[in-house]
């Protein structure tokens, strides 16, 4: 018997996977907007090929979303636009569902709850629901109900729709020093941004 590694069947993975959620380089989605606008501008200008952590992440997710699904018996992954904004929901009850796995033990990221607010505001609903999966956690699920104020979600839609501007203005001037860098809650994507030293190069005011 012999055993040797087949990097031919890991291509076919890796490259199933960028067609998969490369998308349309000029659609603006809500990943784009929920983080680092600099990332997705060089995402979009010159995406680097996924990597092996990147396949792990979606074939976790994917898992865990289909098993929810069967559960529940609900819609899973359902895409959704407006503005010109483009977002796929982990999955649409009364409201969208937005399904986060973490290995920190207690924090709840704003950004959790920006980018379930901003699924909101595209599918008008008025309420959410939040699932954090914790994997260093006993026990290891949280579940959390969101509904916000038309005020409240007056705001995220403006906040949505300027920052979609502000990329799309970017991306077509091809200058990233328009946009600002992550502030400090979002310091940590600067640290593993494949990114980073380009960026630091090219937005050198």
């Amino acid at each position: 018997m012999k055993v040797e590694t087949d990097a031919t069947l890991k291509e076919l993975f890796i490259s199933a996977l960028e067609k998969k959620h490369g998308g349309k380089r000029g659609e603006i989605h809500v990943s784009d907007l929920v983080y680092c606008l600099r990332e997705a501008y060089w995402r979009k200008i010159d995406p680097a090929p996924p990597t092996e952590k990147q396949l792990s992440f979606y074939v976790d997710g994917a898992r865990r979303h289909k098993a929810l699904q069967v559960l529940l018996e609900a819609r899973c992954e359902v895409p959704v636009s407006r503005w010109g904004i483009h977002g796929t929901v982990d999955m649409l009850l009364d409201g969208p569902v937005e399904i986060k796995t973490t290995r920190a033990r207690r924090s709840l990221p704003s950004h959790y709850f920006k980018q379930l607010g901003y699924y909101a505001v595209l599918t008008r609903s008025q309420r959410g629901s939040l699932i954090v999966h914790r994997l260093n956690s006993e026990p290891p699920w949280e579940f959390y109900r969101i509904k916000w104020s038309q005020a409240e979600l007056e705001a995220l839609a403006t906040e949505m729709r300027n920052r979609a501007s502000l990329l799309r203005k970017a991306l077509k001037q091809r200058d990233p020093r328009t946009l600002s860098p992550p502030g400090p809650d979002m310091a940590w994507k600067c640290r593993s941004c494949r990114y980073r030293n380009r960026c630091r190069e090219e937005t050198k005011m």
